[in-house]
């Protein structure tokens, strides 16, 4: 028999987690055994991949968000009142705020947390 893929390796991992029928992890393996580590790594694999974007996700949301505290910040070091503020800062200032805002819990707003 001729396998599709060499054992132990990335290529043979990704096959098998695609693979949906018994007749193509059998094309796959060559007729091996389901206990091989490959298996179980192909078992793993689509967790490890959706936890991986998840972690993408969060760290372009935070990378955003310092963004946006930077350009608050800037615009209160300036040290203007707020009636003197053009519009695109009061919007910035405004994002930057809410952000923070959303981050401190309702107890923690009102004074109640212990």
């Amino acid at each position: 028999m001729v396998l599709v893929t060499v054992p132990h390796t990335e290529e043979r991992v990704e096959a098998l987690a695609k693979a949906s029928t018994h007749g193509a992890v059998f094309a796959v393996t060559g007729g091996d055994h389901f206990t091989s580590d490959d298996m179980f790594k192909a078992a793993e694999l689509p967790a490890k991949k959706a936890k991986i974007e998840q972690l993408k996700k969060n760290k372009k949301e935070r990378l955003a968000g310092i963004e946006r505290e930077a350009v608050g910040r800037k615009i209160l070091e300036q040290g203007k009142e707020i009636k003197a503020l053009t519009g695109n800062e009061l919007t910035a200032l405004l994002k930057c705020m809410v952000l923070q805002r959303a981050e401190i819990s309702k107890c923690q707003r009102r004074g109640r947390c212990g």
